[in-house]
């Protein structure tokens, strides 16, 4: 009896690419642990910033002034009516003008009706990398800009 030609994988070259995929799979979440706080540090910093386009938005539409404040007890940012609350990862150092935030909650920004805004210098820090909050108070404008190792890029 004649066999057919197979052309699929014998058992050997199967379980060496299962053993290599295994291998794989176990290096990579070392590796990616190390790039998760700047990644974290960058989507706070880029959250925060969408936080206070929306409350500049929502005061410009409603006509009437809106806040954004740090709850440092909770690691939370929040709106004054609560309608977005952002959680601040433990890895992560929330800073306000340059300095540890000691009180309880502390008012961050105001955006006014006018589209304009006014707040604090707001820094997220994390293991390699430090994100600044930048505002432009006539304007409204908010910038993330990047910070590694304290210099500016």
């Amino acid at each position: 009896m004649k066999y057919p030609d197979n052309n699929g994988f014998t058992l050997i070259e199967l379980m060496l690419a299962l053993t290599l995929a295994g291998m794989m799979i176990t290096m990579v979440p070392p590796m990616l642990g190390k790039v998760l706080p700047g990644v974290t540090a960058k989507s706070l910093s880029n959250d925060l910033s969408n936080m206070i386009r929306e409350s500049r938005a929502r005061a410009i539409f409603l006509n009437q002034s809106r806040e954004i404040y740090y709850n440092s007890k909770q690691r939370s940012l929040f709106n004054q009516n609560e309608e977005t609350n952002i959680i601040v990862s433990e890895d992560l150092h929330f800073m306000v003008d340059e300095e540890p935030v000691t009180e309880e909650i502390i008012k961050l920004f105001s955006t006014f009706p006018d589209g304009s805004i006014s707040g604090r210098q707001v820094m997220i820090q994390s293991d390699a990398k430090t994100y600044a909050i930048e505002l432009n108070w006539l304007t409204g404008t908010v910038t993330v800009r990047e910070y590694v190792d304290e210099n500016p890029i």
